[in-house]
């Protein structure tokens, strides 16, 4: 794994462990974060599982959170968008992963173990 530096200063938070934590810090807010999630470490392009992007809720309950972020394609050269959901959340479970799949797509909500609030904007 590379060396990662990462400011000091910054308030690092362990991600709240339970569905009402969950919503009563992001609920009623757009939310800038940068997210360390291991399960979503990929060894060719993010070896620290560092995600940056936003906590929104437009459904204000568990099943509808999200992380919305994107991840590297190295055959595209370019970045892809990607949504982060809650276990068993019915918008996710469209989806069925492959091994081809972003690495995004193998995590949830739940797999972040520690956040930074970077920007909050009341909705």
């Amino acid at each position: 794994m590379a060396d990662l530096i990462i400011n000091p200063d910054l308030k690092w938070s362990k991600f709240p462990d339970n569905q009402e934590a969950v919503l009563s810090q992001f609920n009623g807010y757009q939310t800038i974060v940068i997210a360390k999630i291991p399960k979503g470490i990929d060894e060719d392009f993010n070896q620290n599982g560092i995600y940056f992007g936003m906590i929104s809720n437009p459904d204000e309950d568990y099943n509808g959170i999200s992380l919305k972020t994107s991840h590297w394609d190295g055959c595209q050269d370019c970045y892809f968008p990607d949504e982060i959901y809650t276990v068993g959340s019915t918008y996710g479970s469209k989806e069925i992963p492959t091994r081809y799949d972003p690495i995004t797509w193998h995590v949830t909500l739940e797999d972040i173990t520690e956040f930074v609030i970077v920007e909050r904007m009341k909705i």
